[in-house]
């Protein structure tokens, strides 16, 4: 069903902002917006412009494909029921007045994983589009040599993405786009050096960091810069995703270097928040790099608006904390999020109170001894190996989500929990 939305601008600015990372939108519709310019009739300027039309593309697809994949979620944390008391325009109170839901859309709390997910298929699609303009292109090209003529018009379909059956579905291009990541990891894992790329990199490879035992901290500026670190660490930084983010200073690349130049950790930032924090293969970086990590963090002052947890931290009154050793006593005052790092057991959270949401899902846990023994909002260790719930909380203050586990028995299972119990998806034989 279409979703009432109180502030749709808000949501459109949103989805624009994940294609173009804070770059102004180039526009190659007329004002009816409904033919394109004559620019697109000539192969020269799609490949003058190519990276702002494949971003067109992207465009088209997140305000149709994941604009209604956001909207059908069942759980919304994103959008707030408005309320009939609230002031409010006429189209929306006459919805109420109906009986419809009307929602509002709130930024802040899409949850880290889906920002995570959204990424992975934006840059997943920007190769996709990549591939498909290059062909478009080339093949205009061969038409003028074979027609010996100039050719006045390039075949490209601007909806190439938005009409295309196999990225339908939200859901299904997530999994393309993980298969897609996965196949650059190990083709990086077994690639060797190339020496050529590495020597044109040096150019746009700056030093921020110098830590004085052979590790430092660079920023990459130029293509080059960014292609060799996406050809060493096996993720998309390179091949044209975030060249012009760099380029007009919207977003800031950085890398973990070792004496021999070789990188370890691939660091995002925009607008002052840490963005993203990535390892070889898209993965957590490696724990005797986390230091080097979190003390640039630290000495630079970013938010950590997404990836922190990747960097192994959380930033509560202007200070920042360890989350693998934070001290005895401490309440973490909003969220605790560890979900999707590949940990097969839990830091030790026993002396730590949670008054938000403790999320630890789509990890390897065996078990939870380790968990908060206060949570105030919900607990979510689904996508697990667990086998029982020893370890767990017995009161949560929200919902319960143990699903897709290995649970033969829900022995450990808190024994007060204010919202909904999810155990679905596992090897319960009776309760």
């Amino acid at each position: 069903m279409p979703v009432n939305l109180l502030n749709e601008r808000n949501l459109n600015d949103w989805l624009t902002d994940i294609v173009y990372q804070g770059e102004e939108a180039l526009r190659f519709l007329t004002e009816s917006g409904k033919s394109l310019q004559a620019g697109f009739k000539s192969a020269d300027y799609v490949e003058q412009n190519k990276d702002s039309i494949i971003k067109g593309m992207i465009n088209q697809y997140v305000k149709h494909r994941l604009r209604a994949y956001l909207m059908s979620e069942e759980e919304k944390p994103f959008l707030r029921q408005i309320q009939k008391e609230e002031s409010l325009p006429g189209w929306a109170e006459k919805a109420l007045a109906e009986g419809r839901t009307v929602y509002e859309f709130i930024p802040l709390e899409i949850p880290s994983e889906l920002r995570e997910e959204i990424t992975l298929v934006r840059d997943f699609l920007y190769n996709s589009a990549e591939k498909y303009v290059d062909k478009c292109i080339r093949l205009a090209k061969d038409e003028v040599k074979a027609d010996n003529h100039e050719t006045p018009y390039i075949k490209l379909r601007w909806d190439y993405l938005k009409s295309n059956n196999e990225y339908a579905d939200f859901s299904e291009t997530l999994s393309l786009a993980k298969k897609y990541h996965e196949k650059m990891a190990r083709t990086a894992k077994n690639k060797k050096k190339d020496q050529e790329l590495y020597d044109k990199s040096l150019s746009g490879t700056e030093t921020e960091l110098d830590f004085g035992d052979g590790m430092r901290v660079v920023r990459l500026t130029t293509p080059e810069a960014l292609d060799y670190e996406s050809d060493i660490m096996g993720h998309c930084v390179g091949d044209g995703t975030y060249d012009k983010g760099v380029e007009n200073g919207k977003i800031q690349i950085y890398s973990l270097r070792d004496k021999n130049d070789e990188p370890h950790a691939t660091i995002e930032v925009k607008e002052g928040d840490l963005y993203q924090c990535k390892g070889k293969g898209n993965k957590v970086p490696a724990t005797r790099y986390r230091p080097y990590i979190q003390e640039f963090i630290r000495q630079q002052e970013f938010e950590l608006t997404s990836d922190g947890k990747f960097a192994g931290l959380i930033k509560q009154n202007g200070c920042y904390y360890d989350i693998y050793n934070l001290p005895k006593g401490f309440v973490v005052e909003g969220n605790l999020n560890v979900s999707n790092l590949g940990i097969e057991e839990l830091p030790d959270f026993s002396h730590v109170i949670v008054k938000g949401n403790f999320i630890c899902k789509n990890n390897r846990l065996h078990t939870l001894k380790g968990a908060p023994p206060v949570v105030g909002g919900k607990f979510d260790c689904s996508g697990n190996k667990l086998v029982d719930l020893e370890g767990a909380p017995q009161k949560i203050g929200g919902e319960f989500d143990c699903s897709y586990n290995q649970l033969i028995k829900l022995k450990g299972a808190p024994s007060e929990i204010k919202g909904s119990f999810y155990c679905y998806n596992n090897q319960l034989k009776d309760l």
